[in-house]
């Protein structure tokens, strides 16, 4: 890709000196920095402005965090793509991004002058993940379905997302299996067991999950329904 054809960046960090390491990297290898922002709210107004091809955000930028930014612009600006640069690897978090929307999830320790490979590499349509990240994308999705699991009756107290969780729960998933597999943080995942507990009358998860086991029982006048 020559430097006249190479895909705009807007670089989102409030951290000044990232910034300049980021935007200086880029520019010496030809490829164009369309803006800077600080905030999350100052990169979404960026992007509506200057329609940058990449969009490289900071994980915790401020005002607006990266969840957030990234579901607005895979809505408003599909075309955008948004690699999140990390300080620290966390698999859960990458996941929620990877899944809202996000084209890559990142260490910032990678070299700033393989950040330009990045950048072309999103462009085209290539994911930017680790390898780490790439084998716990394939355990989620090639994790067999269970058979004890699904059966719900279409009455019930709990919600679809808090039978999900209680599903987890009864094959034995730790909270951060299901964190992990649902793509929500661990403490979501403890906000739905402690619900789900205080809905089933239960102190216990293990108390839950028999509790699960009874309310999969058909009944008369009961109607079921099987979540794939």
């Amino acid at each position: 890709m020559h430097a006249r054809d190479a895909p705009s960046v807007l670089v989102a960090d409030e951290d000044p000196l990232a910034r300049l390491a980021i935007a200086s990297a880029l520019r010496a290898d030809g490829i164009p920095v369309a803006g800077e922002a600080v905030t999350g709210t100052e990169a979404l107004q960026f992007a509506f402005k200057v329609a940058p091809e990449v969009v490289l955000l900071d994980a915790a930028i401020r005002h607006c965090e990266a969840i957030p930014v990234l579901r607005f612009l895979a809505q408003r600006l599909p075309a955008v793509k948004t690699v999140i640069l990390a300080n620290r690897h966390d698999q859960v978090y990458a996941l929620r991004c990877l899944k809202s929307g996000a084209s890559g999830f990142l260490s910032k320790d990678i070299e700033t002058e393989a950040l330009a490979n990045v950048v072309r590499g999103v462009a085209r349509g290539e994911a930017a993940i680790s390898r780490t990240m790439t084998m716990a994308l394939i355990d989620v999705m090639r994790a067999p379905p269970r058979p004890e699991i699904g059966t719900r009756p279409v009455r019930s107290l709990l919600t679809p997302r808090e039978w999900e969780v209680l599903d987890q729960l009864c094959i034995g998933e730790s909270t951060i299996g299901i964190a992990t597999r649902l793509c929500v943080s661990t403490e979501t995942v403890r906000s739905h067991i402690k619900r789900i507990l205080n809905k089933l009358e239960v102190s216990t998860r293990a108390d839950a999950v028999k509790a699960a086991a009874q309310l999969r029982q058909p009944r008369a006048n009961d109607l079921f329904v099987r979540r794939g």
